[in-house]
């Protein structure tokens, strides 16, 4: 969405080259070099992409765009396979995807960076701040939907969400971001360029937000809609259980993302 991404394939295999949006704060970008070799030391075997070092050494070299502006660039190896397909996968794809996640999780208390400090349109305990953006949806029905799920938030989900465990998260696994293997179960975690410090649980409900089935899918009286949302929670919970006051507030976290793409989104288009 923001970086100038490219796969680079030479003889010592594939990597990706990222260099970052001048826009972006140097610290921010720094932070996703340092949350990878947080990782590789926390959970040396987890999944996800690694930093190659500069010749001088660094995660993150500045280099010159094409205005003579000032760019963060990295290179990351390659993580091999394909991306998360929700129409395919099985309750046990789905489950081991939760449990990646609950990996990830744990692996990622300890991390701290102050560019985790940051104030950020996906992260949902500041869905509140999003309303100005209603007028962009153009579905007058949509548009009461999300308003009513503000209202909601508002009332309900926030001050929950205040008294829930807290820490850096990945906060985004959304299927281009969920790397699968050939028999389709998920094994590696891309993109950590939306990382925050927000609540552990809100971490989880954004992947649950996007396991919901499509219009289509549920268009079947035979479809729960929350069945395969609730398969990822299910295998999250055995590697990381959640708290009472967290488990109540998944339901509202998954709508509340909901709300949240609806606005954010219409809000880029507009």
């Amino acid at each position: 969405e923001r970086d100038d991404t490219f796969l680079v394939a030479g003889g010592d295999g594939r990597h990706v080259l990222k260099v970052a949006n001048p826009a972006d704060p140097w610290d921010v970008v720094a932070m996703q070099c340092a949350v990878l070799e947080h990782l590789a030391a926390a959970d040396p075997g987890l999944p996800v992409p690694r930093v190659v070092p500069s010749r001088s050494g660094e995660g993150l070299t500045a280099v010159e765009g094409a205005q003579g502006e000032v760019r963060a660039a990295r290179l990351l190896t390659w993580l091999p396979g394909r991306t998360l397909d929700y129409d395919v996968a099985t309750a046990a794809d789905r489950r081991a995807l939760g449990r990646l996640l609950a990996r990830l999780s744990l692996a990622l208390g300890t991390f701290d960076h102050a560019g985790a400090d940051r104030v950020l349109a996906w992260d949902l305990q500041r869905l509140a701040g999003l309303r100005p953006h209603l007028v962009h949806i153009a579905d007058p029905v949509v548009r009461a939907d999300v308003e009513a799920e503000l209202d909601r938030f508002d009332a309900v989900t926030a001050p929950a969400l205040a008294r829930v465990r807290h820490q850096v998260v990945h906060n985004d696994a959304n299927m281009d971001n969920v790397v699968v293997d050939d028999a389709g179960t998920p094994y590696g975690i891309l993109d950590f360029g939306d990382m925050v410090r927000t609540a552990v649980v809100a971490d989880l409900a954004v992947a649950m937000a996007y396991a919901v089935p499509s219009v289509a899918a549920l268009a079947d009286p035979d479809v729960d809609p929350w069945e395969p949302a609730y398969d990822l929670a299910r295998g999250y919970d055995e590697v990381r259980p959640l708290d009472a006051d967290e488990l109540e507030l998944l339901p509202h976290l998954v709508r509340a993302r909901m709300a949240q793409r609806m606005l954010v989104n219409s809000w880029l288009a507009a």
